[in-house]
């Protein structure tokens, strides 16, 4: 596992981002007046989906599968002693 600590600290990141962003498009949605309210909130929740989407890419795991299948072909992978 090569920078886990880094990997963690990347989607820790992003999901306090897509919290505040989410909080942050209720507020709006309450606050702010009618047509900017939903404007800016649809927008901060939109871009909270975008942060979200990008998870799957800081999985730690990923990396380490992909270069398994790249040093071993396909078929059974070899057994553990």
């Amino acid at each position: 596992m090569r920078h886990f600590a880094s990997w963690i600290v990347v989607r820790a990141i992003l999901v306090a981002d897509a919290a505040l962003l989410v909080v942050g498009g209720f507020a709006a949605l309450l606050w702010v007046a009618r047509p900017a309210g939903f404007i800016a909130a649809g927008a901060m929740w939109l871009a909270a989906g975008g942060l979200l989407g990008l998870l799957p890419l800081t999985d730690p795991y990923r990396a380490e599968q992909r270069l398994y299948r790249k040093h071993h072909p396909a078929g059974n992978p070899p057994s553990a002693p």
